[in-house]
């Protein structure tokens, strides 16, 4: 990721007002309350929203 908040890769579309990304399996957060969010996300696909919570 560049200064300017774009990636270097040309071809990844970036969206600053996504906490986290679930793409086809391809699982990405940043920063570590959006990986907090992004691990209860997994355990409610997992387990269901009331394990979850």
């Amino acid at each position: 990721m560049s200064r300017t908040g774009r990636p270097c890769t040309p071809g990844i579309d970036v969206d600053p007002d996504m906490l986290y990304t679930d793409d086809n399996g391809v699982l990405t957060s940043a920063g570590v309350a959006a990986g907090i969010d992004l691990c209860l996300h997994m355990i409610r696909g997992d387990h269901g929203a009331d394990v979850a919570m």
